[in-house]
Order: C-alpha cells, then structure tokens, then sequence
C-alpha cells in the first residue's frame, strides 16, 4: 500500500498548478528526493499534463500519442514502440483514477472543471489504449508479463510460448498457456505441452487460473511424482505441494493412481519426505530438530520477503492501472501466510484497487475491515480515516459517523485535525 505519506505527495503533486505554500514545496521535494516510485509518477504526469493541456482538442488519438510520446522521449528516455503507446495512454487513464485515491485519502479534492477535464481524458486514454490493444494479433500461447529464457534465446512479452520446450523465468513472469493464466516464481522452469493441455513443471512455483470449459480436456500441471489434474479452478503447484485456491483439483501419482481424489479450496496436498533406511541415534536426531528449527525459521523470514516483494508488485501494477495483475499479485502474497502487518497492507492495497476502478462504496467496505481488524496499528488508523473521507466525498451517510469514530478511537491520532476539519465544514454545509 501507498504510504500516507505518499499519499500527501500525491495530493501536493495535484495542487502545484494552484500553487503551494514554500513549506508545503519543500517537504514535496524532500519525499519526491527519497522516494523513487512518486519521484518517477511527477515526472509522467508532468510530461503528460503539459501534453494534454498543450495540445488541442480536435486532435485525433493518433496524433495525440505521438505528442504524449515524444514528450515522454524525450524527459524519460522511453523507447518509442507500438507497446509503449498503449503503456503511455493506460498510465494517462490510470494517473487520473489515482488522483481520485490520493484526493479521498488526504481529504482534499480538486475543483469541478479540473475533474471534469481528468475524466473526460481518462476516457479518451482508455478508448486509445482498448483501439490500440484490438488492432494487435496475439498468439494464443504468449508471454503476458515479464520474459521467459529458452537456451540463449529470450522470449518477450506478447510473444509465443514455444511448445514441448525448457522454457524458464529468471524474475518471474506470466504466461497465457491453453485455457490458462500461468504466474511464475522467479527461478520456475517448465514445459509446456499444447497437445495434451499441460504443463510440466521441472522447478519452482505456478499459480494457475483455469477458464471452465465442460466439452474441454482437463488442464493439467505435472512433476515427476505426482499431477494435478482439474477443469476450470484457481490453484498452486510446487515439486513438492498442492494448493487450491478456488474449485477443485484431482491430484494423480506418476503411474496414474489417485492420491487425492477431491482437493477442495483451502485445502492443501503435500508429498510425504522419503523413508529414511538408517535408524537414527538420539544425538543425530537431536541435531536435526535444531537443523530443523533453524530451517523453519529461515524459511519463514524467506515467505515473508516473499510476500513482501509481492505486494510490491501488486502496488506498481496498481500505479500503472492494471488492477487485475495487482489482485494476483496480492492473491500470491497472501498464500504464502504473511504476520499480521502484511496482511493488513494486503488488505489496505485491495481497498485501493477499487479505489482505481472507480467503486467507491467497495473500497469504504474494504478499508473498514482493515480497520476493524488491526485497529491497534497504524495500517487500522489509516484505513478509518480513509473509509471516512472516501465516504464523505461519494455523499454517503456514515461520512460524519466514520470522522466521529475516527476522533473517539485515535484522540491523539496522526489525522485529528483533518478530521475536526472536515466534520466541521460537514456541520456547516445547510441541509437540503
């Protein structure tokens, strides 16, 4: 999640052509000097509001791009490609969702004009970007995300996964792949086989999501001890485990013989360790429990950096506007069973996705079971004070009931005197 600090950032960086204050200027670029992800969105959206602002109207969207892009070439060094122009337009359209993220979380909200021009730009990014995205003839089985390594060769984005191949993702990628959307650990290796609907995990980890299709062959993920085997249904394969996110996985030994006939969601299968032939003495054992304890712990700290990056990730994707990456992103962070601070920015960046697809009254419900949950952190204040101010500006009624709770649970909180200041323009506003 965006750090409320960031937030602030974002609500100076929307506020610089009214005008800021010397203090105000110079904590903006204190943070923009500490912080690479906004210093990098105040360079885009400054290249892009001077574009948009600059050039007229009846500009078709064409003409449009090569301005946005030439722009950007020339501040920020952007290759010049036809991938380039959709990214340009989606960060455009994603700028302007943002900014409403950014307006609900500090309380602040720009004037009527200047929204209404956001949003009518935001829909010519979006028209631009979906008439771009047609125009493209994809291969079925192609790279959606980050690139895959095939002997010398690499295999770029939105190019064809070769098939019966050792295909392998150095940083992690996604593949479309049959009825599939496969995410791939960074370090995974596979193979992918069109013919019989699988793939063949060599190393590493997958997160598969399957399209149901009844008249289809079942989608199947293979190792060399065991396959798992379903039709339609979300869920993630290790060498060693299996996990079902949603629906329902047949997991099969090498030789075809069930192991698990039914594997629900939330339930996991895991190989049991080959038996040991020596019998242990009572020091060796002793020295693998303490192995094994020190193992634990290592892997623990290795899930939670993990899940981390993960959320990492989820939040770039959001800044780009790609809220569905960002879900899966956040999805993969949470199964690898993150404390309890990680959960609650989980849970936090999945109030900000549907900040960014506009759903307002989601993202109130979303933030306020972050609340409730870890109230006793500074990720519970955050989120109250955000589900008020997001329910202020949509004109809900709990807006007022939400600052209240706000002030009654945090009395010496971070936002005390944003929200004394906004109950009291609520009280003086005169009823309809």
């Amino acid at each position: 999640m965006r750090g409320l600090a960031c937030m602030e950032a974002g609500r100076r960086m929307a506020a610089r052509a009214a005008g800021l204050s010397e203090a105000e200027r110079l904590q903006l670029e204190e943070h923009l000097s500490g912080c690479r992800e906004c210093a990098r969105e105040a360079q885009l959206l400054d290249g892009l509001k001077r574009v948009v602002d600059d050039q007229p109207s009846q500009l078709d969207h064409g003409a449009r791009e090569r301005a946005i892009e030439a722009a950007l070439v020339a501040g920020g060094g952007v290759e010049a490609t036809a991938p380039t122009q959709r990214r340009l337009w989606t960060a455009l359209a994603a700028a302007a969702a943002l900014g409403l993220a950014f307006w609900a979380a500090s309380g602040s909200q720009p004037d009527a004009p200047t929204r209404g021009a956001e949003q009518a730009r935001a829909g010519e990014a979006e028209a631009a970007a979906e008439g771009v995205t047609k125009s493209r003839t994809l291969p079925a089985d192609r790279v959606l995300r980050g690139e895959l390594q095939h002997g010398d060769s690499v295999v770029a984005r939105d190019a064809a996964a070769p098939a019966g191949v050792l295909l392998s993702s150095k940083d992690g990628a996604a593949v479309a792949l049959g009825r599939a959307r496969v995410e791939l650990d960074a370090g995974t290796a596979f193979r992918w086989l069109p013919a019989d609907d699988a793939v063949v995990l060599e190393r590493g980890r997958v997160l598969c999501e399957v399209t149901p299709d009844a008249g289809a062959r079942k989608f199947a993920v293979r190792t060399q001890r065991f396959a798992a085997v379903v039709l339609g249904t979300r869920f993630e394969v290790t060498e060693q485990a299996v996990v079902v996110h949603e629906g329902r996985v047949r997991v099969l030994a090498a030789d075809g013989s069930v192991l698990r006939d039914q594997l629900r969601s939330g339930e996991r299968y895991a190989l049991a360790p080959p038996p040991s032939a020596d019998r242990k003495t009572a020091a060796t054992r002793s020295t693998q429990k303490t192995g094994k304890a020190r193992t634990t712990q290592e892997t623990h700290k290795s899930r939670a950096a993990r899940a981390r990056a993960l959320l990492a990730e989820a939040r770039v994707h959001l800044g780009r506007g790609e809220v569905a990456e960002a879900q899966h992103a956040i999805d993969r962070a949470m199964s690898h069973s993150p404390g309890r601070a990680l959960r609650a920015e989980a849970g936090s960046l999945r109030a900000d996705a549907h900040l960014v697809t506009g759903d307002r009254a989601a993202a109130v419900r979303a933030y306020l079971r972050v609340a409730e949950r870890f109230s006793s952190m500074p990720a519970g204040e955050n989120a109250l004070f955000a589900a008020a101010h997001v329910e202020v500006r949509r004109g809900g009624k709990r807006g007022r009931a939400l600052l209240k709770r706000y002030l009654e649970r945090y009395p010496d909180g971070r936002f005390v005197k944003e929200a004394r200041s906004r109950l009291k323009g609520l009280s003086a506003t005169p009823k309809p």
